[in-house]
């Protein structure tokens, strides 16, 4: 009896918070995050009345001056110039980029029910963005990485910039306007930026021409640094209405690097090259994976013109790759991969002393030789890779036709071996 009675009221209680829940007015509270000098982590928490929000960031006070220029109140304009991170009850975290550092920011969220009634909006004032800068010389580092009809500017401020602009002009047009009036122009008219940029200045250059690339940075107390010019020609046209194709070759495979070699045929304008692992490819398939390969390339600006030799580094030993180049032509359709597997070296594994002597999956005798050595195979292995003694792979040997490995090349001194099916390591000696 006590029993029921215990759990009678445990089922009204919960009733009752479900009840009280339902009656709740849409809210949705906000969680400050993580804060950099150009980002913002916030997190926005609805309840369980809130069936969609907009949320809006703004400097302080920002809101008030524009809604006296617009006439129109604030939870108007959240919702006119807002964004509507979820829809639905669950949490959301979104991070706000190239925020002003040493600023003050407000986020406003303005909650809406299922039947789409608007409620009173959450603000929050956010803690100052951290300061960067200094007040002593601003000065930039900047390259370009021109392609036929666009340009990609790098520009990297030092420890003494707070913030800084990027352009790019013909050069004819710098030398009518003068230097001194373009930097004029890109101090009023272009983006103020922050930390650093990596930029694809949209396809509006023109072919086999003469640009001027500038930079120039600020300090802390608004004092401006010398410019940084950078000369360029843009390539001329690439690319035709044909169908786009690069050839693919690897080389210098290593236990994390590999080269990739690309030569593009006539009708591409550009390419995209780089490599995911075969087990990833198998699992998304070839058309995904070509997808993921343009989209990880493109966000880097890595775009590839004719003829290349891209190094791709930090992969995993003895696994099996694919390689992929994909090309698009003059008109800018995307064509056929050419796409091609490899796999890398097998690195040395770490191992005790003790694991050096006396194993019997395999041999090799004798242990100190001129550079000739015989295999005892057991294993029925296909290579023996042979590493010195900082663990670099020095040489790879097929071993699947003969039990006889003649290594005499290397220079006299002691080195590891082992099998590419068995982690068990040998020592051997060369002495000459």
């Amino acid at each position: 009896m006590k029993r029921t009675f215990l759990l009678l009221t445990l089922f009204v209680a919960i009733m009752f918070q479900q009840v009280a829940a339902q009656k709740e007015d849409p809210k949705v509270d906000i969680e400050v995050g993580e804060i950099g000098p150009v980002s913002i982590e916030l997190k926005f928490i609805p309840n369980a009345t809130c069936a969609k929000y907009y949320t809006l960031l703004a400097g302080e006070g920002e809101m008030d001056k524009w809604t006296q220029m617009t006439g129109k109140p604030i939870d108007q304009l959240i919702t006119e110039w807002g964004q509507i991170p979820h829809e639905g009850v669950w949490e959301h975290t979104f991070t706000y980029s190239f925020v002003v550092p040493d600023s003050i920011f407000e986020i406003y969220a303005r909650p809406y029910d299922a039947d789409g009634k608007t409620y009173p909006y959450t603000k929050v004032v956010l803690p100052k963005t951290p300061s960067i800068g200094g007040d002593g010389l601003s000065t930039m580092e900047l390259s370009v990485e021109p392609g036929d009809s666009t340009v990609v500017t790098r520009a990297f401020p030092n420890d003494q910039t707070f913030s800084f602009r990027v352009s790019v002009a013909t050069e004819s047009v710098i030398e009518n306007m003068g230097l001194d009036n373009f930097i004029e122009t890109i101090v009023k008219k272009s983006t103020v930026l922050f930390i650093k940029d990596e930029w694809l200045w949209p396809s509006t250059l023109s072919p086999n021409t003469k640009y001027k690339a500038v930079a120039l940075g600020m300090n802390k107390k608004r004092e401006w640094g010398e410019p940084m010019v950078v000369d360029f020609t843009t390539l001329p046209t690439l690319g035709d209405d044909g169908i786009a194709k690069v050839e693919l070759t690897t080389s210098d495979i290593t236990e994390n690097s590999v080269k990739l070699n690309c030569k593009a045929n006539e009708s591409t304008e550009h390419y995209h090259a780089g490599v995911i692992e075969l087990s990833e490819f198998n699992k998304l398939g070839k058309q995904k994976s070509v997808e993921k390969i343009i989209s990880e390339e493109y966000g880097k600006f890595n775009l590839l013109y004719q003829e290349s030799i891209k190094t791709v580094e930090n992969l995993k030993a003895g696994t099996d790759y694919k390689a992929i180049a994909v090309a698009m032509n003059g008109p800018h359709t995307w064509c056929e991969p050419t796409i091609i597997g490899f796999k890398t070296l097998c690195g040395l594994e770490p191992v005790a002393v003790n694991d050096l002597e006396g194993n019997t999956a395999w041999a090799i005798y004798p242990t100190i030789s001129n550079g000739v050595f015989t295999i005892d195979n057991k294993l029925n292995s296909k290579s023996m890779m042979v590493y010195d003694l900082n663990g670099k792979l020095v040489k790879e040997i097929n071993i699947s036709t003969s039990t006889q490995v003649d290594i005499s090349s290397l220079p006299a001194n002691m080195y590891f071996v082992k099998l590419d099916n068995c982690n068990e390591v040998k020592k051997i000696v060369i002495k000459k």
